[in-house]
């Protein structure tokens, strides 16, 4: 627990009405996840995968294994994981599942010039925000909206986002300047992901619906599906992330 003055020795970038903080020591960050996003498609290339860029219409089985349909040709796989975050469901519903995934719309606002005003990530527990600093500069972020995928940015978010802002930082230099965006994070009601085969397809995979956690999670989520398509046994019981759960209830 840290008091006024070991707040400010700890970062001094922090606004002094600040009296009381509670420091995670062992905390880490990654503050570029589009390098760690170049680095694994590196990876990928390297040991001879290829990416397209193509837009799925529709995703069928076969007795040979699945038919892809894309907006410029037809692919037939042998083996599909279907991992496209909140538009998951649309896909799992061609091959006769409902999910009942949710769009969680997640509002950021990004200081270009500001990396460097932080030591480390802050979370505020009595304004609901969290600040970044990343290489592309202070990241902040608190909102999360439940609106599917057609709702659109609101304006009010941002400015309240830089109300907050500035009250926790030193000085809002940077604050009336800064980028926002919005995006959708794949939002199931049990809080839990999708994680493994088709219950009647083996030969389908699954992979969404982690929230925000989906960095945090890409790793094992990977080794899982991976274990499954190898034949091998998994680590730990994907019986709470099976793709039919929400049928069985």
């Amino acid at each position: 627990m840290l008091d006024a003055d070991a707040v400010q020795a700890r970062d001094s970038g922090l606004s002094r009405s600040i009296h009381h903080a509670l420091l995670f020591p062992n905390a880490h960050q990654v503050s570029d996840p589009y390098r760690v996003v170049q680095r694994l498609v590196d990876a990928f290339k390297r040991a001879g995968g290829v990416i397209d860029r193509e837009s799925v219409e529709n995703v069928a089985v076969t007795h040979e294994g699945v038919t892809i349909t894309t907006d410029q040709r037809r692919i037939e796989a042998g083996r599909v994981v279907i991992a496209t975050g909140a538009w998951s469901s649309r896909l799992a519903e061609q091959l006769g599942l409902k999910v009942p995934l949710e769009g969680e719309s997640g509002h950021h606002l990004t200081l270009t010039d500001r990396a460097g005003a932080l030591r480390q990530p802050v979370g505020s527990a009595e304004r609901n925000v969290v600040m970044t600093p990343m290489t592309c500069g202070l990241r902040v972020v608190g909102f999360s909206e439940l609106g599917g995928l057609a709702l659109k940015p609101n304006p009010k978010r941002s400015r309240t986002l830089k109300h907050h802002v500035s009250a926790l930082l030193s000085d809002n230099h940077g604050v009336d300047q800064a980028r926002d965006w919005m995006g959708f994070r794949p939002t199931l009601p049990d809080s839990l992901p999708v994680i493994g085969q088709h219950p009647r397809h083996s030969q389908v995979q699954f992979a969404f619906g982690h929230q925000h956690l989906g960095l945090t999670q890409a790793a094992i989520t990977a080794e899982l599906v991976a274990d499954q398509m190898m034949g091998r046994a998994a680590d730990i019981d994907l019986t709470p992330f099976r793709v039919d759960r929400f049928e069985h209830a």
